[in-house]
């Protein structure tokens, strides 16, 4: 069959027929998307806008992509900010009343609630950008790539959106007032290292506390120096060297953020943010279990120009799930898996864990 990219060609060679076919072949797809976000009466006066918009701009569509509707959907999205700017506020939330059949991106949501009121909250939780990426994928059935071209972002932004999206609209809070995060790591094939880490959502020990660990934390790396006949630096490095050092500090608090943030997901979604702006960090999407994970990989620039990790979440409530870290030279191998449970505090101190 002709792709829409060589029909397109073709309409713009003088082929008065072709781009017909392009609309044969999307105004289904293309009126469901606008009628899921404007209700089917202004749907039907936007699609012809929609393609009055696409025929005169075809010229500006890349024909490496054989597949038009992703550039189509963003031609509609151009049409709908103009019409929102026109409307109430009150109406810039979509209306889920008409959704796509089968359309279920929460399981957990017992479709025997008022699903209309479910949705229309879920998505008023969301920022714009990650209310249209999330919409893309869900009821348009876009990748994240896909929907990363209706946006005009990156493959990489969209995916992280994507994921913020889901998990703000997973529903808030988790059960308990903590997280109990049992790491068991493995360095080298020797014995297991296991650690019991207790993570409130209050801060049950205060800034005084934390920050009298951070100073013990602080003097024994300076034992550690001395140790080894080196000098503590007695000034924070500058340039290149505090940026890789910030990168640095930032990756490995992040697993600490993901396992203290279980409660919010406002803070998950802020660690992932972070990441984000870390050059030497990508994120891929994966399974682990039979659940959609994230993988997450830092590269040498992280580690000073040598080493790297990989960290899997869960794709669902941003969780660590597993941190390996290669051999490299003369380091061994590092694997630690996470063990998260929410708990009590009460449950804790009467030893119920």
């Amino acid at each position: 069959m002709t792709s829409d990219a060589e029909l397109i060609g073709r309409s713009q060679a003088g082929d008065g027929q072709a781009f017909m076919e392009v609309i044969s072949r999307h105004e289904g797809a293309v009126g469901a998307y606008l009628a899921r976000r404007v209700g089917r009466a202004a749907a039907e006066d936007l699609l012809g806008e929609v393609w009055v918009a696409a025929f005169e701009s075809r010229g500006t569509y890349d024909r490496s992509f054989a597949g038009a509707r992703p550039w189509l959907y963003g031609v509609a999205l151009n049409r709908l900010r103009r019409y929102w700017r026109s409307r109430p506020a009150e109406d810039l939330v979509p209306d889920a009343t008409s959704l796509a059949s089968g359309w279920d991106p929460w399981p957990a949501v017992d479709t025997r609630v008022d699903t209309q009121a479910v949705l229309r909250a879920a998505l008023a939780r969301l920022r714009p950008e990650e209310r249209e990426v999330l919409t893309l994928v869900a009821w348009e059935g876009l990748t994240a790539a896909d929907a990363a071209r209706v946006l005009g972002r990156p493959a990489g932004t969209a995916r992280r959106l994507l994921h913020q999206a889901r998990i703000k609209a997973s529903g808030g809070t988790l059960p308990g007032d903590a997280s109990l995060v049992i790491r068991t790591q493995t360095i080298g094939g020797r014995s297991p290292d296991v650690s019991y880490n207790l993570y409130t959502d209050s801060g049950a020990f205060g800034p005084a506390a934390r920050q009298k660990i951070w100073a013990q934390a602080k003097a024994k790396s300076a034992e550690i120096y001395k140790e080894k006949g080196l000098t503590f630096p007695a000034n924070p490095p500058t340039g290149k060297a505090r940026q890789e050092l910030a990168d640095n500090y930032l990756w490995n608090n992040s697993v600490d953020a993901l396992s203290a943030g279980a409660g919010d997901p406002q803070v998950r979604e802020g660690v992932l943010r972070l990441l984000s702006t870390i050059s030497g960090v990508t994120v891929a999407k994966s399974t682990a279990g039979g659940q959609p994970t994230l993988t997450l990989t830092a590269g040498p620039e992280v580690f000073g120009g040598a080493g790297s990790e990989v960290l899997t979440i869960n794709g669902r409530t941003g969780m660590p799930v597993k941190a390996v870290m290669p051999a490299e030279g003369n380091v061994p191998s590092s694997v630690q898996t996470f063990q998260v449970s929410r708990v009590t505090l009460a449950g804790i101190e009467a030893g119920r864990f």
